[in-house]
């Protein structure tokens, strides 16, 4: 058995049940073109309760490690200073360049979620890498129209029939990839857990599928790599999220922002200091 710990076998069971739940419930076709406006469908509304909550919850724990990862007080504030300059150089850096933003958002959706979801697992980065490709591109490849709609609101992207084509075929590469390791490494659990995952972007919008995504599998796992307790750390994801939530609360009921605009630049902000923390800890306590 290729697991860390049965944590993560737990995990994938209660994945896959929660999946079947999920996709029974919310399987119905939800027009794009309700997205912009406050009027919001209730599992569209849902997704962005999930995440907000679970989805921002895990990597709020950031502030976790870095209080754990040194007793020296200046030291711990340095690196939540930087940190936080990264956030809200992330934020700026979307509004300027929402394009190049988008873009490196889903190149590090591709190593991010390969490196945090296969932790545990004896998988080479290449192996990876190739997981991350194909969660990434599951909403693209099945959801073209709704993705293309969302690329729109998001950074006045569209993807064309030549880069849709492009991307299918890197996509089956990367399924038939995958499936040789699975089956290879007996990881039955987790070829379950993929197959599924498959289903529910065929059938789900693809808001509603990152967030059944990014909360119950991929942030769920993430807090397990951590082996955190969350009787005892749940503190942390409430005093990194709440900021978030009051801003994008604010947002969502007293403006006319997009729900799109709220969630996807302040992950790529947050997505690109969660990845840069453990270089700024080896240079702040070198």
């Amino acid at each position: 058995m290729h697991y860390l710990n049965k944590k993560i076998t737990y995990h994938q069971i209660l994945f896959i049940c929660l999946s079947l739940v999920i996709i029974f419930s919310y399987s119905e076709n939800i027009g794009s073109n309700y997205l912009p406006t406050f009027n919001l469908p209730s599992p569209i509304f849902w997704s962005f309760v999930m995440i907000a909550t679970i989805g921002m919850g895990h990597g709020a724990l950031d502030g976790k490690i870095i209080w754990d990862s040194t007793n020296n007080l200046i030291f711990k504030l340095k690196i939540y200073c930087i940190y936080i300059g990264i956030v809200i150089f992330g934020l700026i850096f979307w509004f300027v360049s929402p394009i190049i933003s988008l873009i490196i958002l889903l190149l590090m959706s591709l190593v991010h979620f390969g490196e945090s979801d296969m932790q545990g697992y004896k998988t080479t980065t290449f192996e990876n890498m190739y997981w991350g490709i194909i969660v990434t591109l599951i909403p693209v490849v099945f959801k073209i129209e709704e993705v293309n709609n969302i690329f729109l609101q998001l950074a006045g992207l569209q993807i064309n029939s030549l880069i849709y084509s492009l991307i299918v075929i890197i996509f089956m590469f990367a399924i038939l990839f995958w499936s040789k390791i699975l089956f290879q490494k007996k990881l039955f659990l987790l070829a379950a857990s993929l197959s599924i995952m498959m289903l529910a972007g065929y059938l789900l919008h693809p808001l509603v599928w990152f967030a059944y995504y990014f909360c119950f599998f991929h942030g769920m796992k993430a807090i397990i790599n951590y082996s955190i307790n969350l009787k005892l750390d749940i503190l942390w994801m409430l005093l990194f999220t709440a900021p978030v939530l009051l801003v994008w609360g604010y947002l969502a009921f007293f403006t006319n922002i997009s729900i799109i605009l709220l969630i996807f630049p302040t992950l790529f902000a947050l997505t690109i200091a969660h990845m840069m923390l453990k270089n700024i800890m080896k240079k702040v306590l070198v």
